[in-house]
């Protein structure tokens, strides 16, 4: 229903829609930010494939299953979430990018696939959750 108001506070009232309308937008921003983290993480659980030769170390079951996501420190423009391995942290960069020395690693690129896929999945769940307000 259209609200009546006088000239003299139409700036004021302008200024209560806007901030508003901004506490909304923010509340989704947070939300889809969480839901974005949360789906990188359970992609990295489970689309990524048992490279053949990594079986007989017996490390990437413990590697996959150790994806998580957790919130950073949030302030009110910015929303933060990290996609990390709790527990097997150190063997990312060796497993995405591989070595070079005595005995050469091969690269297993798993997390830049994944990043990717947040990246495009935050702009879809923007999308979504500013379009419900």
């Amino acid at each position: 229903m259209a609200r009546t108001t006088k000239i003299a506070d139409f700036s004021t009232e302008l200024m209560g829609i806007l901030n508003d309308y901004e506490a909304e937008v923010e509340a989704a921003a947070e939300k889809a930010v969480d839901k974005t983290g949360k789906k990188t993480a359970k992609y990295l659980r489970s689309a990524v494939s048992i490279p053949a030769d990594a079986e007989k170390y017996g490390l990437w079951d413990d590697y996959i299953k150790t994806w998580t996501s957790s919130r950073r420190k949030n302030t009110k423009y910015l929303h933060n979430r990290s996609v990390h391995n709790k527990r097997k942290y150190m063997m990312v960069h060796l497993l995405e990018k591989g070595h070079e020395g005595p005995i050469h690693a091969k690269a297993y690129p798993h997390v830049e696939i994944a990043e990717k896929k947040g990246i495009k999945m935050l702009e879809e769940e923007m999308i979504k959750e500013v379009e419900k307000i």
